[in-house]
């Protein structure tokens, strides 16, 4: 029967039947300039507490070479342009496969980067996705309400396109007019359009400026005739009113007094036509603001996009419910 005392003697005995096992090596040697000066305490001892030390400084790295690190660290900054800021804030996009593609930055027609992911930011606040399949309904979301911008600049740009210049074509076309009508029609058919109307106030006033003075040019010659001949039919009767050189004092007068009497009354008529004209070019504004040949289009586009909208809303709705109802902690009965 062996005892406690028995049991440790033979605890301490060597076997000399059992064979040596392999002798351990020498453990790794450390390089004391790697690692750094030991610490010590006030005494010039190392202290003696169980926590390893520490090294003083990165292994391998001289204190020059930390020194240009962090000098080369200085230096990237990141992106400095507008531009370059605007693609670099997409990158914060952690599941972007669609919203990548959604804004055009290439090509002559060119949309804002950063506006589209203000707009994906304020959906992500709103409706909080979670995990790959929310956040992709919440980027599409945003795609159908980003395309429905693009749709409103399209329309605005078919408008400012077809509307662009009417008033200035309208303007030429207008003189053109005029310059046939002078040519081609009476004096009494140029008070049907404002131009005609102010051509005949221009001759009357140039008119009555011009035979006061002693010798009449040959241009108010010319007008004085086409006036007495084709319009002014109170003055037909008078003999004196195509001189060589100047009009009598008497027949002064009685130009002055007919062209007074319906100067007024041209002047009146004049500015009604010009309102009249005015409100005939803005209703053909109007009707040109509207894309009648690409209604249909335009209507297909929006309603497809606004199904899309729908059906991504519903799933994003059907996706947060399951979630929540899978954590929902459910009661057990009372065994």
């Amino acid at each position: 029967m062996s005892t406690p005392d028995s049991e440790s003697v033979n605890e301490r005995v060597p076997n000399p039947s059992a064979k040596p096992g392999p002798k351990a090596g020498p453990g790794p040697t450390v390089d004391p300039e790697r690692i750094g000066p030991k610490k010590v305490n006030g005494n010039g001892e190392p202290p003696r507490s169980g926590a390893p030390e520490l090294p003083a400084g990165r292994p391998g790295i001289s204190e020059r070479k930390l020194a240009a690190n962090r000098a080369s660290a200085q230096k990237s900054t990141g992106p400095t342009s507008e531009e370059g800021k605007a693609r670099s804030r997409m990158n914060a996009l952690t599941h972007g496969m669609l919203a990548r593609e959604v804004v055009i930055t290439r090509g002559d027609y060119r949309e804002d980067a950063v506006a589209f992911q203000d707009l994906l930011d304020a959906l992500v606040e709103l409706y909080r996705p979670v995990g790959v399949a929310e956040q992709l309904e919440v980027e599409n979301i945003a795609k159908c309400y980003w395309r429905k911008i693009r749709e409103v600049r399209y329309t605005n740009a078919i408008t400012r396109r077809r509307t662009l210049g009417m008033r200035q074509r309208e303007g030429w076309r207008r003189v053109e007019e005029l310059v046939v009508r002078l040519t081609d029609c009476s004096a009494a058919e140029l008070e049907e359009t404002a131009g005609g109307l102010q051509h005949l106030v221009d001759v009357m006033t140039n008119v009555k400026e011009g035979i006061q003075v002693p010798e009449l040019s040959k241009e108010v010659k010319d007008q004085l005739t086409w006036l007495v001949d084709t319009y002014l039919d109170d003055l037909a009767e008078c003999p004196d009113l195509r001189p060589a050189v100047s009009l009598a004092p008497e027949a002064v007068r009685q130009v002055i007094a007919v062209i007074d009497r319906r100067l007024p009354q041209l002047i009146r008529m004049q500015i009604r036509a010009a309102e009249l004209e005015k409100e005939q070019l803005e209703a053909k504004i109007d009707a040109a603001a509207l894309p009648l040949r690409r209604l249909d289009r335009i209507a297909r586009y929006v309603t497809s996009n606004d199904r899309e909208l729908e059906r991504s809303l519903k799933r994003l709705d059907m996706l947060q419910q399951r979630r929540k109802a899978s954590s929902r902690i459910w009661p057990t009965k009372a065994s």
